[in-house]
């Protein structure tokens, strides 16, 4: 007779940026955010929510290319959901882990800065949410050359995508 073992709890690393909280935010933008902040929120409950046996752990990074801290990277408590995060630019946060390695990495957007990190962390699945119609680049795209839109296209088929949007 064959015994199933239910599978390993996870190790997760949530990758988002600032502006997924008015904790990294300029006191200027803060408040009521759009889909993408409420999606990486309600993300990050849903895996603080699971039991331990099937997420034993959750990572938060939060990449800052505008101002990130000056001292290297900052522990941060985001308060929706309660979680410390570690907040800092590519540099400090990829310094931090050099070596550690997840099951699952999900990035919080499609933005080729943010997916260019993700992808040097070590972890068996890469996933990434998408939040808009301009698919899989943003706004942004549009200020790309054709070359670096093939990249970012490139780098955007080693992720699996997710839509985070009740409407796509």
């Amino acid at each position: 007779s064959s015994v199933t073992r239910p599978p390993a709890a996870m190790d997760v690393v949530v990758v988002s940026t600032f502006e997924d909280f008015d904790e990294t935010l300029d006191k200027r933008q803060r408040g009521p955010g759009c889909e993408q902040k409420e999606a990486t929120q309600a993300l990050l409950r849903h895996l603080l929510q699971q039991p331990e046996d099937v997420v034993r752990k959750v990572d938060l990074l939060i990449l800052d290319w505008k101002a990130p801290p000056k001292q290297g990277p900052k522990e941060v408590e985001v308060l929706r959901p309660k979680k410390i995060g570690l907040w800092g630019s590519r540099e400090q946060l990829g310094a931090r882990f050099p070596a550690s390695v997840w099951d699952v990495c999900i990035c919080s957007q499609t933005r080729r800065f943010v997916l260019d990190f993700a992808a040097q962390l070590k972890a068996k699945r890469h996933l990434a949410l998408l939040h808009d119609y301009n698919l899989p680049f943003g706004p942004w795209g549009q200020e790309q050359t054709e070359e670096q839109l093939k990249e970012h296209w490139k780098l955007c088929k080693s992720f699996e995508l997710l839509s985070a949007s009740k409407h796509l």
